[in-house]
């Protein structure tokens, strides 16, 4: 019995239809870039993105979908999306930097993919020949199966809002850096303007033209 409960455990687990994917890219000024993935109908996708670095932090965000209508439309430095597939066919994930004219962003995308029907036909069909005990362990591991895939789609989200906070401190600290040594350069010229005009209030000329 142990090996069969093992067995439907790792059936449950490679055959949930769970699919993730994450990118991390540069994306130049007046640019667009498209992602296209396939979806069956019944899948759930989860969609996330976040601005890293570069300008303002925001960049328009675009799905289209197999009939080449925009069922999102979003602009701002993160964001994050469920969908639940209701047509088969080729989506376009699209981020949009055309706005920008000088700057660059790095830009993190996550597309995490569930699909829902293959899970429903793994549970009508697996209870059938099992006992109330198996029919239970069963419901537990698709209810650890969705937890995972929650658990996986939070741990891109705070990765990536990780390494935003990461760059934005880098680049503080770049900038804070430059500041305080034009500080500096500024206070250092500063002072030896002071020291040469107010020697030069006390110099007389004697009248052999000798300074003193």
């Amino acid at each position: 019995m142990a090996w069969r409960l093992l067995l439907l455990s790792l059936f449950c687990t490679f055959c949930s239809g769970f699919h993730d994917s994450t990118f991390t890219f540069s994306l130049p000024a007046r640019r667009m870039e498209c992602f296209y993935e396939h979806f069956e109908v019944g899948s759930l996708v989860e969609l996330q993105y976040q601005v890293l670095k570069g300008g303002e932090l925001d960049i328009n965000f675009l799905v289209e979908n197999p009939l080449e209508v925009y069922i999102v439309i979003d602009r701002r430095s993160d964001g994050w999306w469920p969908l639940e597939i209701k047509e088969t066919g080729e989506y376009g994930i699209c981020l949009d930097n055309t706005f920008s004219k000088l700057s660059s962003k790095l830009v993190f995308l996550s597309i995490v993919t569930q699909d829902l029907a293959k899970k429903r036909e793994l549970d009508s069909e697996v209870p059938r020949n099992a006992t109330d005990h198996s029919a239970a362990v069963i419901e537990k591991l698709n209810n650890i199966d969705q937890r995972l895939s929650k658990i996986v789609s939070l741990q891109h989200y705070f990765q990536a809002r990780e390494a935003r906070h990461r760059l934005t401190l880098e680049s503080n600290n770049s900038r804070v850096f430059w500041w305080s040594l034009l500080e500096c350069v500024v206070m250092v010229a500063a002072g030896l303007t002071q020291v040469v005009v107010i020697r030069s209030l006390f110099r007389t000329q004697r009248r052999d033209g000798i300074r003193t």
